[in-house]
């Protein structure tokens, strides 16, 4: 096991077990399941546990068998089963070592089937039976990570009747989700620290919600480049980010020490490096953008920044990249890699793929089907639809394996000689459709799945399905359709008030660029935490645009909102959840 070879492992349990006398034999078979558990092989070790069901007589040993039982339920992610496992158990009657375990089990269950409240008040048992501060500190930021899940109005009303120490936890989450900038929300904390000075939360956890290079930072920014395209085909785009970049600067109270903003357009005609030095010459300490890939390809080729530059794009994800270069947007690669993620968490894994016939297209297959392959997941088809057309019986039929079933309709006609009743039958071997559209394809595509005899296969989409606003009557064939957008847009927009007041404002100006908006007020957000985040690896910022971290290339991630569509309009569902099992 320590070798990293659960396999052999379990291999010499078993046959340790078999030369060894009830109950060490037992036990060594407790430890072949856990070691087949470890190796992913579920139903081996499942197998080993009902062979040994009947013949445990020791309290500890059927415990140990029943926490095994609710492993593996997990491993084939079905979180329900797992928690009827662990209902048979009586956590206060377990020693120290498997009431921890009984614990992660039960979060990460809960956790798993969208219980995010219980799963909060599981981890703040959980959370004095560690001891190691580091999994102490994880344990923590994920237990507010639950209760932030829950929305303001519910956790207003639980932190009123709660006691300690969860009325804490949960004015806690309250702050962090009806706080936006970082000079209030650290005040708000101190606050809050002084009024619960005996409350179990770490220091070291205070540190990460708004951490002390944030203060630092506010007066070392003195000005900040914006270069957007400002004309051209980009330039809708560019006023959007540039305008939710201004609500979240007017919104933060930084009096005297606010920076200067100047605005520079990348569209009329100096190349990139050129105007990136002009900005710096003309006193940027903080640059944000380019939006458009050539230019930030060309930007990062040609300069080597000394002040941290903020990108509204991507670049290949296998690249290293100077160190003062940040890279932040609205990336497709990311959207299909967590609606695989979605998926797989949901309980499917075999699927078929709809996407258009165009670039955009060809890359959601590509960023699709490598994410859904790297979950386990397999792609059984795919199929590229016309997408200015608005018949696309022909791709799903193929998709579905209708023709076939036509087909064999036809040979069995021609060899009975009869006119036979017919009714064709799609492929029983996949559990759900990938979708790559936006809006007047999505709303096309999901009754024609309906049609085509798919109604039971559940549709998965990124936020390129969605416009971006409530219309019943525009999205009623949407109905369940599953899809990850940004929180400003599925969940209480009142959370976002400064975003929310600029929509209202100028509606028609907002609607059609509304993710860009966020992704500029994000931008501004972000400009205070960068050096947190390259500090502190797990660190996360809940944005408009989804919770923020960063990875090791300096590429912020986005996790996203996810709704279901019931009568026209997306309800929201649990978070995505990483699966944390011990």
């Amino acid at each position: 096991m320590e070798a990293g070879k659960p396999s052999e492992a379990a291999r010499l349990y078993a046959k340790a077990a078999a030369l060894s006398p009830s109950p060490r034999r037992e036990s060594l078979e407790l430890e072949t399941a856990a070691a087949l558990l470890t190796a992913g092989d579920a139903k081996a070790a499942q197998q080993v546990l009902d062979r040994l069901r009947e013949r445990l007589r020791d309290p500890l040993l059927r415990a140990r068998h029943r926490l095994l039982e609710a492993e593996v339920s997990l491993a084939r992610r079905d979180p329900e089963q797992a928690l009827v496992r662990l209902a048979g158990l009586r956590p206060e009657a377990l020693p120290e070592d498997l009431r921890r375990r009984y614990l992660r089990l039960r979060v990460a269950a809960l956790e798993l089937s969208g219980q995010r409240l219980e799963a909060a008040r599981a981890r703040a048992e959980l959370d004095p039976l560690l001891t190691d501060p580091q999994a102490r500190l994880a344990n923590q930021r994920d237990l507010l990570d639950d209760l932030t899940a829950l929305g303001e109005e519910r956790l207003r009303a639980l932190a009123a009747q709660a006691s300690p120490p969860m009325d804490g936890w949960f004015q806690l989450a309250l702050l962090l989700r009806t706080v936006p900038d970082p000079l209030r929300l650290q005040a708000r904390i101190r606050q809050w620290r002084a009024a619960h000075a005996d409350h179990p939360a770490l220091p070291a956890l205070i540190d990460t919600l708004v951490p002390p290079e944030v203060t630092r930072a506010i007066p070392s920014i003195h000005q900040i480049a914006l270069l957007l395209p400002l004309q051209g085909p980009l330039q809708r785009a560019g006023e959007a980010i540039r305008d939710g970049f201004l609500a979240a600067y007017y919104e933060m109270p930084l009096g005297d020490q606010a920076p200067k903003v100047v605005i520079y357009d990348t569209a009329a005609g100096e190349p990139i490096e050129a105007l990136y030095a002009r900005a710096v010459a003309d006193g940027a300490d903080r640059v944000i953008g380019p939006l458009s890939k050539q230019r930030l390809a060309r930007l990062v080729e040609r300069i080597r920044p000394q002040r941290p530059v903020l990108a509204l794009n991507y670049l290949e994800k296998d690249r290293a990249f100077p160190r003062h270069y940040f890279f932040f947007g609205l990336s497709p690669r990311n959207e299909a890699e967590q609606v695989a993620r979605r998926a797989w968490q949901d309980g499917h894994d075999r699927a078929v793929m709809i996407v258009p016939q165009s670039r955009w297209g060809e890359r959601m297959a590509s960023y699709f089907d490598a994410a859904w392959s790297a979950v386990g997941g397999e792609l059984a088809s795919a199929a590229e639809y016309p997408p200015r057309k608005s018949d696309f019986s022909k791709p799903i039929r193929r998709m579905l394996n209708l023709d076939q079933s036509e087909k064999r309709r036809r040979q069995l006609q021609r060899l009975l000689k009869v006119r036979l009743r017919f009714e064709p039958r799609r492929r029983q071997d996949v559990d759900f459709v990938f979708m790559a559209a936006f809006p007047r394809q999505a709303r096309l595509i999901a009754p024609q799945l309906r049609f085509h005899h798919a109604a039971d296969l559940p549709v998965y989409a990124t936020s390129h399905a969605y416009a971006g606003k409530r219309d019943p009557r525009a999205d009623r064939d949407m109905n369940g359709v599953v899809l990850g957008d940004i929180p400003w847009l599925l969940e209480d927009p009142s959370q976002f008030p400064h975003l929310q007041a600029a929509r209202e404002l100028w509606p028609q100006r907002m609607d059609p660029h509304a993710r860009l908006f966020a992704l500029g007020a994000d931008a501004y957000n972000l400009l205070f935490y960068l050096d947190w985040f390259r500090a502190n690896p797990e660190a996360r910022l809940r944005g408009a645009t989804g919770v923020i971290s960063m990875d090791d290339r300096h590429q912020m991630q986005r996790r996203l909102s996810w709704a279901r569509f019931v009568r026209g309009v997306p309800r929201l569902l649990p978070p995505l959840v990483e699966e944390r099992l011990p």
